[in-house]
Order: C-alpha cells, then structure tokens, then sequence
C-alpha cells in the first residue's frame, strides 16, 4: 500500500484485478473439491472486496 500510495490508479486497478483473480481462482478450487484453500480464498476474496469498496467510495474515480 505505501509503495502504491503517490499511485491511487494502481491501487485500485490492483485490488479489482486481485479480486476477479481470486474469484476464478475459487471458482476453479470448487470444482476440484479443494475445500481447505477454497475457504481461506472466500474469506480472502471477502477481505478484497471491503477494500476495492471501500476505497471506491472514499475516493473519486479517476479522470480519463
């Protein structure tokens, strides 16, 4: 977070592209039955989101 700071833009792009990662990657861990990780990745995809909402609503959206 402090390296992305003086860069709001790649934060954001960085946290939303994270979290549809994360997505796709439990989507896939359910369907091998990988029950352990796909768990510990819903809670982390749960973390991802508050943030990505967070800071969307704290912030203006970037111009251009």
């Amino acid at each position: 977070h402090a390296l992305l700071a003086p860069f709001p833009c790649l934060l954001l792009l960085w946290l939303a592209w994270s979290t549809a990662a994360a997505i796709v990657l439990q989507f896939v861990l359910g369907k091998l039955e990988v029950a352990d990780v796909h768990i510990f990745l819903g809670v982390l995809i749960a973390m991802l989101a508050t943030a990505l909402t967070s800071w969307t609503y704290r912030h203006p959206a970037p111009a251009g």
